[in-house]
């Protein structure tokens, strides 16, 4: 068995690769002497960035053929290269606590990844092509500025978790609805207010977070009575109520 230790330090970049069959290497470096990473190894399979204070992604990362997980978390990167979206090995992949209004239509080149996290990017936009990542399993874009989801989620089939929690969406995009092996929805703290009769489709639900929205009573009356509806109600966790304190674009 391969083990991979994984440790975020704030302030550094950190690597690690998987050597032999018991044991892992793993190289700390500070961002003056990244380049030098290749020199140890071309087996890095996980790099993590940490309150670097850099404008651009490493290009130094186009070698690593072999890298599964890239995560960065708050620098000063605005734009996301072409030319990352052709490492088609990464399976992970997040940007976090930065400034970055949208995903380019690259991302649909990701064929392996499973998961990715762009929450806290000031993210405006996600394009079509973000249907195209049919492995993704879990998808976290909480605390942006989305006001909808393209339909072409509805074929990441094999998506368990979502959470758009605390963005501007103004509606519940029946697109979820097609996402069967969905387990954990939170799209709390957004301008929703009506929740469609599809989402009893979410066979596979156990936690639905829907508060903080702008639901009537009326309308939280009714997820309620039709709590029953859903596959099993026993295991499933739903939260409605919330004070609403989201600015909305048609108020």
């Amino acid at each position: 068995m391969i083990w991979i230790y994984r440790l975020l330090l704030t302030g550094f970049m950190f690597f690690a690769s998987a050597q032999g069959q018991a044991q892992a290497q793993i190289y700390f470096y500070q961002f003056s002497t990244v380049d030098s990473a290749l020199s140890f190894s071309s087996d890095i399979e996980i790099v993590y960035v940490d309150g670097l204070d850099i404008v651009e992604v490493p290009e130094f990362l186009k070698e690593l053929s072999k890298l599964r997980e890239l995560s960065f978390s708050a620098t000063s990167i605005t734009n996301l290269p072409s030319w990352l979206f052709q490492i088609r090995s990464l399976e992970k992949l997040s940007f976090t606590f930065m400034q970055i209004d949208s995903l380019p239509s690259e991302i649909g080149m990701l064929i392996n990844l499973k998961e990715l996290d762009v929450s806290m990017t000031n993210l405006k936009y996600i394009p079509n092509q973000i249907g195209k990542l049919s492995k993704l399993e879990k998808l976290y874009l909480a605390g942006n500025n989305l006001e909808s989801l393209p339909d072409s989620m509805a074929n990441l089939k094999n998506l368990i978790y979502l959470s758009c929690r605390f963005n501007k969406l103004q509606a519940f995009s029946n697109a979820i609805c097609e996402l069967k092996h969905l387990q954990y929805l939170n799209l709390g703290g957004n301008c929703i207010e009506f929740i469609p009769a599809c989402i009893y489709n979410l066979t596979h639900l156990f936690e639905l977070g829907l508060d903080q929205n702008k639901l009537t009573e009326s309308e939280i009356q009714k997820i309620k009575e039709g709590y029953d509806r859903f596959p099993n109600p026993s295991a499933l966790n739903i939260e409605v109520y919330g004070q609403f304190r989201i600015e909305c674009s048609n108020e």
